[in-house]
């Protein structure tokens, strides 16, 4: 799997004609009110430019994608009042200029302003590459009259409104512009370059096959009956949205001033959970309603660890479905996940599962940004309706610490995802999953591993299969790289 990422936020800059610039013309009025007077010939021929570098990596960011592909960037036209202290979320301590609509908001909130007319280039041999492409300032008019259409339809739909009615000023509220970058696979595309693709495809093959005899060999399989093997298309590759970028000029604005609006050191991913790659809505439980859901999560541009996404927990997020359908009627387990990082994993399954609580562990590094995240999707801008509130909280969690929070006595699933790549922490994994097991026949231990380096990721299953056996699992194929999503409980 490999993702698209900013390599530095993106800018957005507002160029006003070079007569105007030169005659060092004021012009006392927003951006916006002289966007609608048909008179002001300065604004209307006035432009946005649109620029940032993109690269193309797996999750850790050392392995760039190897083959050629098409990019597309998209701007989408955004409505997003200022939030007030009564809306204001204990869980949200990071301080942006902006902050990004929520999944369902982007869907319903927003208009596609424009798209970029030239593909932006990506080949095998690239590092970085350069996005840049300018949208005509009068072309925002038509946007305002679609966007307030799809505002009023949404309060509408969401029970705010009994009628259609306009629910936004554009000459006063605030009106932003956000950056998406994606992927739109062709047909013919290739994943390697034509030369390399025969022996790509039967590295694939051979990487799986050993993996699965060795497991077989150490007895570290599930019942055939049990066993899944989902494969992602070679080209999956993860879009990233900037975070909004405001596009109102106030009053008294210089034309002689380059205006520039700069988004924050963040990137936003909108990732749709709960149905597994290649899975119809039909082969899961109905009672989910999982096509309506997702969730948004703010991941950092640097290669920090715990601050930005990993494989394995999209992976866990997108199929736990497969190896548990829900909880028993009447019950709210308790669940706690090792190694959180930005909260994928929990936020997703707790969209999912709601009758749970969850409880979120990780060093202090992560707490900024998955409180955050938690609040992003549960605080008070959201329209999610829950019958009863949900429990979903971060806590700092040393697995080497001597002691722990105060945490439930007993957990029904012990969640993990992609914490497995450093063998130096295997013992302290380990050890921090027996304690919190607490010898507890019923608990779970859900894992999710991608395999990175084949003596040590043995290593860790081996360590792992004397005190857990392998209940159920699915294995998941993307190109050459392979990952296992177990549910393990203790050996009798």
């Amino acid at each position: 799997m490999y993702q698209i990422k900013f390599v530095k936020a993106p800018i957005c800059e507002f160029i006003q004609p070079v007569q105007a610039r030169r005659a060092g013309v004021k012009v006392p009025e927003t951006l916006l009110s002289s966007l609608l007077n048909p008179s002001n010939t300065r604004a209307l021929n006035s432009s946005f430019k649109i620029s940032t570098l993109v690269m193309v990596t797996n999750d850790l960011g050392e392995d760039f994608y190897p083959g050629n592909l098409d990019l597309t960037a998209q701007l989408f036209l955004h409505y997003q009042s200022s939030p007030t202290d009564a809306d204001s979320d204990s869980n949200e301590p990071l301080y942006l200029d902006t902050t990004p609509l929520t999944y369902e908001d982007f869907q319903e909130k927003s208009v596609l302003f424009s798209t970029s007319k030239t593909p932006i280039k990506w080949d095998g041999k690239m590092r970085e590459t350069r996005l840049e492409f300018g949208v005509p300032a009068h072309t925002l008019v038509p946007k305002l009259k679609e966007l307030e259409i799809k505002l009023m339809n949404y309060n509408v739909k969401h029970r705010l409104s009994k009628k259609a009615k306009s629910v936004f000023d554009p000459l006063q509220d605030e009106l932003f512009l956000s950056l998406r970058v994606l992927n739109v696979p062709k047909k013919t595309s290739r994943f390697a370059p034509p030369s390399k693709l025969d022996n790509a495809a039967a590295g694939i093959k051979g990487t799986y096959a050993e993996i699965r005899s060795l497991f077989e060999a150490e007895n570290i399989v599930a019942a055939p009956e049990q066993s899944t093997v989902m494969e992602l298309e070679d080209t999956t590759v993860l879009d990233v949205v900037s975070l909004p970028l405001q596009i109102t000029l106030f009053q008294g604005a210089d034309v002689t001033v380059l205006e520039r609006f700069v988004s924050d050191k963040y990137c936003v991913r909108y990732l749709p959970i709960g149905i597994p790659p290649k899975t119809s809505l039909d082969e899961s439980p109905k009672d989910l309603k999982l096509e309506a859901k997702g969730v948004v999560l703010l991941e950092e541009l640097s290669n920090g660890i715990a601050r930005h996404l990993w494989d394995a927990g999209i992976v866990v997020a997108k199929s736990l479905p497969k190896l548990y359908h829900g909880f028993p009627a009447g019950s709210k387990p308790d669940i706690l996940e090792l190694g959180t990082g930005i909260g994928i994993v929990s936020i997703a399954l707790s969209i999912v599962f709601p009758n749970a609580n969850y409880y979120l562990t990780d060093l202090y590094d992560a707490k900024e940004i998955c409180e955050f995240n938690i609040g992003m999707n549960y605080g008070p801008r959201t329209v999610r309706r829950l019958a009863e509130p949900i429990l979903i909280k971060f806590d700092e969690l040393d697995w080497e610490a001597t002691e722990f929070p105060d945490l439930p006595p007993v957990w029904s699933y012990i969640v993990i995802a992609d914490c497995t790549y450093n063998p130096t922490y295997y013992d302290a994994l380990l050890s921090i999953i027996i304690k919190q097991v607490k010898g507890d026949k019923n608990t779970r231990v859900i894992l999710g591993h991608k395999f990175r380096d084949l003596a040590n990721d043995i290593c860790w299953f081996g360590m792992l299969a004397q005190q857990f056996a392998v209940e159920k699992e699915v294995w998941v194929k993307n190109g050459s790289n392979v990952m296992h999503l177990g549910c393990w409980k203790l050996r009798e």
